[in-house]
């Protein structure tokens, strides 16, 4: 999804507080979804999401308000978020969320050997 512009935010050994806390998990390979295969892909940057109240270090991770390509939106905290989020997409996903200071656990989707290029 696209993400949110932001004006301040706390930096420290983790990288941006707040950064990559959600994802989109496809159902069918347990993989975090990734725009740049846009076959499958392909409307992810149609959605966008923006934390309800600014992350703050020590405190609990907020939820986020999904902005979806109708207009309507839906906080990440809905119990039927994920099934809002499938009909958005077109594919069975869940919504994956990190704790406070670590990211999801999931592997990203890859179509072939990874590069040496870092």
């Amino acid at each position: 999804m696209i993400g949110e512009e932001i004006n301040a935010t706390t930096v420290d050994e983790c990288g941006l507080l707040g950064d990559r806390q959600f994802a989109v998990i496809d159902a069918e390979t347990g993989k975090v979804a990734a725009a740049k295969y846009p076959r499958k892909w392909g409307n992810l940057f149609d959605l966008h999401a923006t934390y309800l109240e600014p992350p703050k270090a020590g405190s609990k991770l907020q939820a986020v308000r999904l902005m979806l390509p109708d207009g309507t939106s839906v906080t990440s905290d809905h119990p039927e978020v994920a099934g809002i989020l499938w009909a958005a997409l077109g594919r069975e996903v869940a919504l994956g969320q990190g704790h406070a200071r670590g990211a999801i656990r999931a592997t990203a989707e890859s179509t072939g050997p990874t590069s040496s290029m870092r």
